[in-house]
C-alpha cells in the first residue's frame, strides 16, 4: 500500500504538524516544525527513532543535548524525558515507534499519542 504525502493522516498541534502512515505493528509519521519551534518536554513509554530529514534539530534528552544535522537519527528510550527544537530553518523528521505510545507532560494526565496510533 502506498501513501501519499498528501494522504496522510494529519495532526497540528501549536508547533508542529505530523503526517501519520500507515501501518499496524509500528507507527510512522513525518514531523514538519517551523523556525525554532519547539515541543514540550515530556515522556513516552515506547523507544522513539527520529530521523532528521530536512534542516536542524536539537534534542534535549536525558541531560544532554544533542544537534541533529540532515540524515541523523536519534534513539530516545522509553520513559525518557525529551524535547525536540527545530533550527532557524524548521525540521523536517521521519520517526517510528510501537503504535499506541502514552505521553505524559509533567505532572499531566497520560495522552494516547494519536499521530502513534
Amino acid at each position: 500500500m502506498i501513501t501519499h504525502l498528501d494522504d496522510a493522516a494529519v495532526h497540528a498541534t501549536p508547533n508542529a504538524t505530523m503526517r501519520r502512515y500507515g501501518g499496524t505493528d509500528v507507527a510512522v509519521w513525518r514531523t514538519e516544525m517551523g523556525s525554532s519551534a519547539s515541543g514540550p518536554c515530556h515522556r513516552i513509554d515506547t523507544d522513539q527513532v527520529v530521523v532528521l530529514v530536512e534542516g536542524g534539530l536539537e534534542v534535549r534528552a536525558a541531560d544532554e543535548v544533542r544537534v541533529l544535522h540532515p540524515g541523523d537519527a536519534v534513539l530516545l528510550p522509553a520513559g525518557s524525558e525529551r524535547q525536540l527544537v527545530a533550527g532557524d530553518a524548521g525540521a523536517v523528521t521521519l520517526s517510528a515507534a510501537l503504535p499506541g505510545g502514552v505521553a505524559r507532560v509533567g505532572d499531566g494526565e497520560p495522552v494516547v499519542v494519536p499521530w502513534s496510533r
